[in-house]
């Protein structure tokens, strides 16, 4: 889905509509360069929004990105060639309780997006809680390590940016949202991907 930001304000009538709020952060943002550089501002220099593991509620194995088939916007880029994620061995973990299937949607990488300020949660009417890595993390191996390493999310398996340790204890910090997912599926896109 292609989302496009109108050179003007939408006038709906009544009070003011979360668009109509959100307008000016988000061409503000389009305009400007170096979007998604800075883990602790935007390119418009507010604070970024983050959000904080609140308990972890679901860990997710990563199985490895070979794949039967190569989606066009697959989030993942999960492909018949493309083997940058392997699979964990039972020796480096031990899910236990396998969490149920969940299908992830395709995304288009090229479409741009508004950087997520702080301030944008009260606009937008969302709690950080309502965030994915409030209640998740996600385990990969990437090709050639030595051992797999901990996730802030299921989006971004090949950011470094978004590697918090080796362990869920070195994983339980906050999440700082500076990658175009973020708010692309995250937090404008609700982040609904259940079956």
């Amino acid at each position: 889905m292609r989302v496009t930001v109108p050179a003007e304000p939408i006038e709906f009538g009544g009070p003011a509509t979360v668009l109509n709020d959100l307008w000016p952060i988000v061409r503000r943002s389009q305009a400007s360069t170096g979007k998604f550089t800075d883990p602790l501002r935007t390119a418009a220099g507010e604070e970024r929004a983050s959000v904080a593991l609140d308990g972890l509620e679901t860990l997710w194995c990563n199985t490895g990105t070979l794949c039967n088939i190569a989606c066009e916007n697959c989030y993942i880029e999960s492909s018949p060639r493309n083997d940058r994620l392997v699979y964990i061995t039972r020796d480096e973990i031990d899910p236990r309780d396998p969490a149920r299937l969940v299908l992830f949607p395709e995304m288009d990488a090229q479409a741009d997006v508004p950087e997520i300020s702080s301030r944008c949660w009260h606009v937008l009417g969302k709690s950080p809680q309502d965030v994915m890595c409030a209640s998740s993390r996600m385990v990969v191996k990437r090709k050639g390590a030595a051992r797999p390493c901990v996730v802030a999310c299921t989006l971004l398996p090949y950011d470094a940016g978004f590697e918090l340790g080796r362990t869920l204890a070195e994983a339980s910090g906050p999440v700082r949202l500076n990658h175009p997912h973020c708010a692309r599926f995250c937090v404008l896109g609700q982040a609904s991907c259940s079956v």
